[in-house]
């Protein structure tokens, strides 16, 4: 308990551009909790399990993907159920 680590990020778009003013939640547990898995976080009104962190490079293309289908229509849904307004579509939708 109490154990400090020091951790550099980098938060970029889906272009590489890097975002300001990003929040970013972390946690961690120490080896005795040999069957802790990682929350479920909801997102947007989403739920999404946590991905294997064992490969840090990533894209959010996968999960742009995944939320296609649900709004088709970005220009229309966006305004009318203020997604625009949310930090969590802004950065899938620059």
């Amino acid at each position: 308990p109490g154990q400090k680590a020091d951790v550099e990020l980098s938060v970029t778009d889906k272009n590489g551009k890097p975002l300001k003013d990003v929040d970013i939640t972390a946690y961690g547990f120490t080896s005795k909790f040999r069957s802790a898995t990682a929350p479920n976080i909801t997102m947007g009104g989403l739920m999404r399990r946590a991905r294997d962190s064992k490969n840090l490079n990533f894209s959010l293309d996968d999960d742009e993907r995944a939320h296609q289908g649900a709004l088709q229509n970005w220009a229309k849904w966006s305004k009318d159920m203020q997604l625009d307004t949310m930090a969590f579509y802004r950065f899938l939708y620059p």
